[in-house]
């Protein structure tokens, strides 16, 4: 193998791997120098599932970094989503990277799993951003319960804020509680200012 690496004979490196994971079957040594002669010769799909199999089995750093580098252009949302569930365990994300990640659950059509991810989340990384996307994805599915259960606990944990007394109000209205939609948007009127004209329409229309 690694003769025909040094002679960049990639695809000679990576049947040798290949033919050395027949004989012992989930060796991390050989998935790895598998992995890595697959995606140094151009063979994305081999070496995605030789990487995917590292990560998952062995939770080996360097095979997450080669899914999270591959699965994008293989437009893998399942493995993007895997990597991204791992690294929401090891440390707070940013909000282009939450983006990311409902954008990932809404093409797998997995709204609600996504809305759960976000609140667990929560729960190790406090982030009013969480909470508004699991809120938005619970809507998205008609969860109306849901969705105000998040928007409730934004407020009782950061304060009330006019976005989320609009959003609130709206879901409540939409299902004939219009004096239940009036005290969320009273809630928050001590805190809109006068650029907040949605909030002071709203509240005009349903007060």
């Amino acid at each position: 193998y690694e003769v025909f690496v040094s002679n960049q004979k990639l695809d000679d490196a990576m049947a040798v791997a290949t033919a050395a994971l027949r004989q012992v079957p989930n060796r991390p040594d050989w998935i790895r120098r598998l992995a890595q002669a697959a995606e140094w010769s151009q063979h994305p799909v081999e070496a995605l599932a030789a990487w995917r199999l590292l990560a998952t089995k062995f939770n080996e750093e360097k095979a997450w970094e080669g899914m999270a580098r591959l699965a994008p252009g293989m437009l893998s949302d399942e493995d993007m989503l895997r990597v991204w569930q791992r690294q929401a365990l090891l440390r707070p994300l940013d909000v282009r990277e939450l983006r990311e990640i409902q954008a990932v659950y809404e093409r797998l059509a997995l709204p609600l799993e996504g809305a759960a991810f976000f609140e667990k989340t929560f729960a190790r990384h406090p982030s009013a951003k969480l909470l508004e996307q699991a809120a938005y994805l619970r809507h998205s599915m008609g969860d109306v319960d849901g969705a105000l259960v998040n928007y409730r606990r934004l407020a009782d944990t950061y304060g009330p804020q006019p976005k989320w007394a609009i959003s609130e109000a709206s879901l409540l209205y939409g299902r004939n509680e219009q004096h239940k939609a009036f005290e969320a948007l009273k809630a928050a009127e001590s805190v809109a200012t006068e650029q907040d004209r949605n909030f002071w329409k709203l509240l005009g229309e349903i007060g």
